[in-house]
């Protein structure tokens, strides 16, 4: 004769064990999906904000195209050895210029914040921001180089032309922190005068 005292108890611990591992295997999966939807929500605006950035500068050489005055490339050089810059919005005249900064400006200076309108969700790089934008984990820095024409074939790209500017490559850069990680995107365009 099987002694039966006990066995209902050890049949409940095992299944309640079961059950535990099995909810604790869903729990741990469902905080890794919400970590990894967390990174990819991050890094979409990362890129569309980088994206933007190259976007703005070409729209500022059509807009140069479209007024005869201006040469293909103003306001896309500082004319010096300063290549850094950041984007800044003009409301008055609705237009978007380069602030062109040090050449040794780095994420870690306070011009390369974005910040944030809470109420129109629209992002905003200025060095004199408007009452009630909220600065962001995001940092963007524009890179503009020329592309040199030094002879028929050759093209360089270089700060410094010592022959014709034929283009400007343009990489914008954006970084933030996530979770005390630093992570980045770069997107790269090459613009011509293709007049």
């Amino acid at each position: 004769m099987i002694n039966k005292q006990g066995q209902g108890l050890l049949e409940a611990i095992i299944a309640t064990s079961i059950i535990v591992v099995g909810i604790s295997g869903v729990m741990s999966l469902s905080g890794s999906n919400l970590v990894a939807s967390n990174i990819s929500t991050q890094e979409l605006l990362a890129i569309n904000l980088a994206r933007e950035g190259v976007e703005i500068i070409t729209n500022m050489r059509d807009n140069n195209y479209l007024d005869n005055s201006l040469s293909w490339d103003n306001g896309l050089n500082s004319g010096g050895n300063n290549d850094d810059g950041i984007l800044e919005y003009n409301d008055t005249t609705n237009t978007w210029s380069v602030d062109f900064l040090s050449n040794n400006t780095t994420f870690s200076d306070s011009e390369t914040i974005m910040y944030l309108d809470p109420n129109t969700k629209m992002y905003r790089q200025n060095s004199a921001i408007v009452s009630g934008w909220e600065p962001t984990q995001y940092k963007r820095l524009i890179n503009i180089n020329r592309i040199c024409n030094t002879d028929v074939t050759d093209y360089v790209d270089n700060q410094q032309c010592s022959g014709n500017t034929v283009g400007y490559r343009i990489l914008s850069e954006v970084e933030w922190s996530d979770r005390g990680n630093t992570r980045s995107v770069t997107i790269e365009k090459r613009i011509f005068n293709w007049r």
